[in-house]
């Protein structure tokens, strides 16, 4: 087995003369791909055996240690600490890795002006909640526009296939969604201790990493003393998840509810043949009897047509009539029994 690691390395600086925009200032990011060996990363991160493996088997985790928070959350696992993020990398093309830069100035926008606008931590934190919640949103959206273009087709089987495929990836969606609630939930539960984050307070007190260009202003901002404003923060996360997950619900709701009802209307369709195929039946045996009756009319005229050129018109158009009047007495049956059940099941209800 392999026992070395590829990491995608983000550091965060600010430069000397940092730009603000409304009192934040603006977090430069270097990245590096780096190839550890599992024993030094453990040392350098001060991860325990069991937090690299519950890392690298994908358990969904968000964990606080010592100066840094452990995160394993719909297939980003990362350990953020005061200034850089490690990302374990599984593919080149995590998505995730092009998108942190952006998605950490959206969250420092989102946070101008409270406690957290220059904590990498809690930004890094929520830029990957931002992340998750964008990813799950979007999933949700691109099954939800395909089964809203195959409702109109959901009587042909391969409407009724792509529909299926479509409640199987909302399912998928929905999983992950309740993976992910569940996940942030536990964290919010977990920062109503007073130890949750306490290490992340205390390295902040006693040291001035990358943020000692800072001013004075900036740097009586560093520190988070409520556990609350924590809570609510990541509280926000989990109703935006949630809200997804009722949405992912619903559409497979709907989904449930066009299948069923194109069950009943192939059901009736297929009810509609059936009486169809019955009456044809049932014409072909009246014209049986009517050409029998016809028949024997035929070999026996008592009028004098035995030379007559209508003599075989008038056999036919007997059989015809005598068919038809035959049929009219199964369908007239036939309604009146349909129309007996009717009032039966009318009486019950």
């Amino acid at each position: 087995m392999d026992k070395h690691l590829r990491i995608l390395q983000f550091t965060a600086s600010i430069p000397d003369s940092p730009q603000t925009t409304s009192n934040s200032p603006i977090f430069v990011l270097n990245s590096t791909f780096k190839s550890y060996h599992r024993d030094i990363l453990m040392q350098q991160l001060h991860l325990s055996p069991s937090d690299l493996r519950n890392l690298l088997i994908l358990t969904s985790m968000i964990e606080p240690r010592k100066g840094q928070i452990i995160v394993s959350l719909n297939q980003i696992d990362c350990v953020i600490t005061q200034n850089q993020l490690f990302l374990f990398m599984e593919f080149d093309d995590s998505q995730f890795a092009q998108e942190f830069p952006q998605l950490l100035k959206q969250a420092q926008i989102l946070e101008k002006g409270t406690k957290f606008f220059v904590c990498f931590e809690i930004l890094a934190l929520e830029a990957i909640f931002l992340y998750v919640q964008k990813q799950l949103q979007n999933r949700m959206n691109k099954v939800r526009n395909q089964a809203d273009k195959l409702k109109f087709q959901v009587l042909t089987r391969q409407a009724q296939a792509a529909l299926a495929l479509c409640q199987q990836e909302l399912t998928s969606v929905k999983t992950d969604c309740q993976r992910a609630a569940q996940t942030i939930l536990n964290t919010i539960q977990q920062s109503a201790d007073s130890l949750f984050f306490e290490n992340q307070r205390k390295a902040r007190r006693t040291q001035n990493l990358v943020f000692t260009k800072i001013t004075n202003k900036w740097n009586g901002k560093l520190v988070i003393n409520q556990d609350q404003e924590i809570e609510d923060l990541i509280e926000g996360y989990l109703y935006q998840i949630r809200a997804v997950q009722m949405e992912t619900e619903q559409t497979l709701k709907l989904i449930d509810d066009s299948l069923e009802l194109a069950g009943i209307n192939l059901d009736d369709l297929s009810n509609k043949m059936m009486r169809f195929e019955l009456r044809m039946s049932f014409l072909a045996n009246a014209f049986d009897v009517g050409a029998v009756i016809g028949g024997a009319f035929g070999m026996n005229v008592l009028l004098g047509w035995e030379t007559s050129n209508f003599a075989f018109y008038s056999i036919m158009i007997a059989t015809v009539i005598v068919g038809f009047i035959i049929f009219g007495g199964f369908v007239f049956a036939e309604r009146k029994i349909i129309k007996n059940e009717k009032v039966h099941v009318n009486h019950f209800k």
